[in-house]
């Protein structure tokens, strides 16, 4: 589940035909498409992507685009592209979207005192 407004890190595999994980690392074009239900979307790319050792990746989402989502069902789908011009899609993926009782992002200040002697 993903609540709104909040920062979740997801992880990603790609699996084979033959349920081995698919180095997705090379890739020249790589992204996940998030999208609610009333067709809200937004993608993360590569560039955001922490790739493991296993093959997996993972990317944390921020504040602003978690409260993009409405309407408590989101579709995760991933699309590539290899240097050698492959097109690859996964198959659709769905997750429950939690809301938040108070909207709009948190923000976080610091105050700083000063003192002076005199």
């Amino acid at each position: 589940m993903i609540t709104r407004g909040t920062t979740p890190t997801l992880t990603f595999t790609l699996q084979d035909n033959d349920g081995n994980n698919v180095d997705l690392s090379e890739y020249e074009v790589l992204y996940i498409t998030i999208q609610d239900s009333k067709k809200n979307q937004f993608d993360i790319d590569k560039s955001r992507f922490v790739f493991k050792e296993d093959f997996s990746f993972v990317a944390k989402l921020t504040q602003e685009e978690t409260l993009k989502l409405v309407d408590g069902r989101i579709k995760v789908q991933l699309r590539a592209k290899s240097q050698g011009g492959d097109a690859i899609a996964s198959c659709e993926q769905y997750c429950s979207l939690g809301d938040i009782l108070k909207d709009g992002e948190i923000w976080f200040f610091i105050y700083s005192l000063i003192r002076l002697n005199i």
